[in-house]
């Protein structure tokens, strides 16, 4: 039988960094077949996303939007940015209330997101959520921005 020493031994310095040693093993295979599976997507779609669903398989974190940026680029015209956590899929819901009339999206899995949204009425302000797929379905809503005027 374990003693309370035996216990605290084998958790300090077999168990414990047994699983940091595989954690940190996993996350680079994943990050590997991340990395092929989005430049892969440029040359072939299917094999690209293919890559990227063997590395959801070595990650246990589920999607997370992070740096949700709005870019002034003209009174008519502005562009919306953000990052995951791991390669997913982007798209803007918009509009000038939270019903979100408009959107863009990509299906191109990728860890940094953009769009430039078009022909917008200066001086308005709009709503707008962003949303990705990867591992996980994420979005992050109740955003607002306002065009300039001419």
């Amino acid at each position: 039988p374990f003693t309370e020493q035996t216990k605290t031994i084998w958790t300090t310095y077999i168990s414990t960094p047994i699983e940091h040693v595989t954690k940190n093993i996993l996350h680079g295979i994943a990050t590997v077949t991340f990395a092929l599976g989005q430049k892969t997507q440029d040359v072939s779609e299917s094999v690209g996303f293919a890559l990227v669903d063997i590395g959801y398989l070595f990650i246990n974190e589920p999607t997370q939007i992070y740096n949700v940026k709005v870019i002034t680029l003209s009174p008519t015209s502005v562009k919306i940015s953000w990052d995951t956590n791991s390669p997913a899929n982007s798209k803007v819901n918009y509009g000038l209330d939270e019903s979100y009339p408009f959107d863009v999206q990509s299906e191109k899995r990728t860890t940094n997101h953009a769009f430039t949204l078009t022909k917008l009425q200066p001086n308005t302000e709009y709503s707008f959520e962003v949303m990705s797929h990867g591992k996980s379905y994420v979005y992050d809503a109740n955003r607002k921005f306002r065009t300039p005027q001419k």
